[in-house]
């Protein structure tokens, strides 16, 4: 898997995420071989009988399939309440750093609504997900990033980032059964990251499950 550090600075941060944002390509594992093209036929040959076309029999050359098309995601993997997960990063805008001066409150707000964050002239409003991921408590300890998504809007409250990768079809575990939590779309073999719907998850959040 290639490895990307994370930069450390806020600012470098937001350059290397978007640098990082290209979107995944289908690649093939390999070409597919060249079929064989077939011998080509003699030169008529003369005897005594006059002048005839020797035929020589061709076999003809099986046809060997193409070589499978695997699809490259590109993962950011971070924790988020204890929970090794793995996010697209063509579903995220950008990724902050914690604010040292903390979030604004919200009068009457809810446990898992954490405040809003200031960012580029407009407040964004940073929810903790957890309940939904049936993750563990913080336990009073503060997040460390904010995981900009749906065009900037929202915030996730993140825990550690650790990397980014590419990785195939090959090493993840699709769950066949979405009925719940439809968000959780697999896991990552190797490491037991698991890989998280944002879309879907954003879903429950406007339908309420938050609750």
């Amino acid at each position: 898997m290639a490895k990307t550090q994370i930069y450390q600075q806020e600012e470098a941060l937001s350059v290397y995420f978007r640098d990082m944002l290209a979107d995944p390509r289908p690649v093939a594992d390999k070409p597919a071989p060249e079929a064989e093209s077939p011998a080509p036929e003699p030169e008529p040959q003369s005897t005594q009988a006059g002048t005839r076309s020797v035929q020589r029999e061709v076999k003809a050359t099986p046809q060997t399939d193409p070589a499978p098309v695997t699809t490259i995601y590109k993962l950011l993997l971070c924790q988020i309440g204890g929970m090794k997960l793995a996010l697209d990063v063509s579903a995220l805008n950008n990724i902050v750093h914690w604010p040292s001066s903390g979030l604004n409150q919200l009068p009457g707000h809810r446990d898992w609504q954490l405040g809003l964050f200031r960012d580029r002239e407009q407040h964004i409003e940073v929810v903790d997900i957890r309940h939904l991921l049936q993750a563990e408590k913080r336990n009073g300890e503060q997040p460390g990033y904010i995981l900009l998504v749906n065009g900037r809007r929202m915030g996730i409250a993140c825990d550690g980032i650790s990397q980014i990768i590419n990785i195939d079809d090959n090493h993840i575990n699709w769950r066949s059964e979405t009925s719940q939590r439809p968000w959780f779309s697999g896991v990552i073999a190797d490491s037991m990251h698991s890989i998280i719907d944002l879309p879907a998850l954003l879903t429950a959040l406007e339908q309420g499950e938050m609750a």
